[in-house]
């Protein structure tokens, strides 16, 4: 991800008015470009100020920003005494080797030395610099910061040269560590969520921004590509109130849309349930929707792939569509079959409508069958949608059971559209929010961690499991 880091403000007397249409300009050009950072549902907005800055400052750039950006300025004398606060605060001090700003930022650097004067402020010291960075990962600061420099010659660059070849690039790559023998898997990132998009002449949309309490896309959307995952998991009914293409295209495309390259999606009821339809999911989502030859989802829409050291399961809950839910459906006998032919340690199954619930829509008995099959074959987790909400069940059977050998069955269908209240909650339900967000999953070769990320980006729980 990257940033701006504004320095106009090294400038005297810089008018709020010029910040204010500079920051307009920059926001619309470059913010919602996908590998911008955001934090919080905001762009992220680094900015240098000059010595003897006052709270002063600090009111006009909060005044400018309007709340839009997620503010990082420069530290100054009595910089926390000020009534008005930033988002955070970091220290631009290129010749000191450390500077903790605690509860906001640690920065290091390699050295200093201004193209202007005969030595260096800062001696290069690679065993320094690693002792540095160590100790910066240790602090768990928010913000952790490698100042440097590649437009003077002033000695900080961490970029590979002839005189220490990769080795900064390589200690920052290790935090500080001595480089080991990578894992034969490394862990890669999901990002999961269902129940989308807003329809585009919904009253909410207004324009793709959405409303403080619905059509939430945008703000899930930011947060999904702030984890900079390895893949994309939606989870059904991405688009209101019907997925036609030209839906697709104007509400569902303007936000998720940026990830769609790594996305391997699931189709829900409002994609269409009956014989001949999800035209229009088909068509959006192309070879990666694996509808049949005539571009719908009869008899098909089901599929697996392979991530990492996972096996992951794409199912068809639309089962009138998807040709039956039952144990001699083609889709129940593929899903044999392909958990035969497929026994990795891990494996994660996807669908729309959630075995388990206890959101307004409730359990569907009509998934047990191929919940069953997923059981037995010893499938770890499963993710669903449909109920507007975000629920966690610990382990268990095709009935309802706990079992520490089951499936870890999630419900992540906060996705924007709106949210549902629960209802009664059901066995071995252990977390429920209301509430927009993102599933995040870290798949390890023999174990996995998640988190339910909300529309800022607030951690709403969080845990890990070994694989079954």
């Amino acid at each position: 991800k990257w940033a701006f880091y504004y320095e106009k403000e090294s400038y005297p007397n810089l008018p709020r008015s010029e910040i204010e249409a500079d920051l307009a300009y920059l926001k619309t050009k470059y913010a919602n470009e996908p590998t911008y950072a955001w934090v919080n549902g905001k762009p992220v907005m680094y900015v240098y100020n000059v010595g003897g800055s006052t709270c002063a400052l600090v009111d006009k750039w909060t005044a400018a920003a309007k709340g839009e950006w997620y503010l990082v300025l420069k530290v100054f004398s009595g910089y926390r005494t000020c009534a008005n606060q930033p988002d955070s605060w970091h220290q631009y001090a290129p010749a000191n080797a450390t500077d903790h700003q605690r509860n906001y930022s640690y920065s290091i650097s390699p050295g200093f030395w201004r193209a202007d004067e005969p030595s260096a402020r800062l001696e290069r010291d690679l065993e320094r610099f690693k002792q540095n960075v160590r100790d910066m990962v240790a602090s768990n600061a928010p913000w952790q910061l490698v100042t440097t420099f590649n437009e003077w010659g002033e000695g900080t660059v961490v970029e590979s040269a002839d005189e220490w070849g990769n080795t900064y690039l390589d200690t920052l790559h290790n935090d500080g560590q001595t480089a080991t023998t990578p894992p034969t898997s490394d862990t890669v990132t999901v990002v999961a969520s269902g129940d989308i998009a807003c329809d585009p002449i919904s009253s909410s949309f207004n324009g793709g921004n959405g409303t403080s309490s619905n059509c939430r896309q945008k703000y899930t959307a930011q947060v999904a590509a702030a984890q900079d995952p390895d893949a994309v998991l939606v989870l059904g009914d991405l688009q209101y109130e019907t997925g036609s293409i030209t839906n697709f295209r104007a509400s569902y495309d303007l936000s998720w849309g940026a990830l769609k390259n790594i996305t391997r999606p699931t189709i829900g009821n409002h994609e269409g349930t009956g014989l001949g339809s999800g035209k229009g999911y088909c068509t959006y989502f192309g070879a990666a929707a694996h509808c049949n030859s005539s571009g719908t989802q009869d008899g098909a829409a089901f599929y697996s792939f392979d991530l990492g050291a996972w096996h992951i399961v794409v199912l068809n809950s639309n089962c009138t569509a998807a040709g039956g839910c039952g144990t001699s459906s083609p889709q129940h006998k593929w899903l044999v079959a392909d958990l035969a032919a497929h026994s990795r340690k891990c494996t994660l199954a996807t669908w729309h409508h959630p075995r388990f619930s206890s959101g307004g829509h409730g359990d569907h008995a009509f998934m047990a069958p191929l919940y069953a099959a997923l059981d037995a074959a010893g499938v770890d987790v499963a993710l669903t949608g449909h109920d507007h909400d975000l629920e966690r069940f610990g382990p268990q059977d095709a009935n309802g059971n706990a079992d520490l050998q089951g499936i870890r069955q999630f419900v992540a269908g906060g996705g924007g559209k709106n949210l549902y209240s629960f209802g009664t909650v059901k066995d071995n339900s252990e977390f429920r929010a209301k509430s927009y967000g993102v599933l995040r999953l870290d798949l390890s070769s023999e174990s996995y961690t998640w988190a339910f990320l909300s529309d800022t980006g607030a951690t709403l729980d969080r845990g890990e499991a070994a694989c079954s």
